[in-house]
């Protein structure tokens, strides 16, 4: 991820976006400790084990 973000702002881009399942918090927490910012929700976004699992957007924008 730590290259992802090195390399993005050379190749043009102002922000990386990911989408993580609300009950996936170890990697919620790894993207907000790398500066990832929540941004939106979806609703019922996946079925994992025959259950409607949310998600969240978060994004890591770069200074204009």
């Amino acid at each position: 991820m730590l290259e992802a973000i090195r390399w993005a702002p050379t190749a043009g881009l102002s922000r990386l976006e990911l989408y993580v399942a609300l009950n996936n918090t170890r990697a919620a927490s790894l993207y907000e400790k790398l500066d990832f910012r929540v941004e939106g929700r979806r609703k019922r976004a996946y079925i994992i084990d025959g259950k409607a699992v949310d998600d969240q957007l978060m994004a890591y924008v770069f200074d204009a």
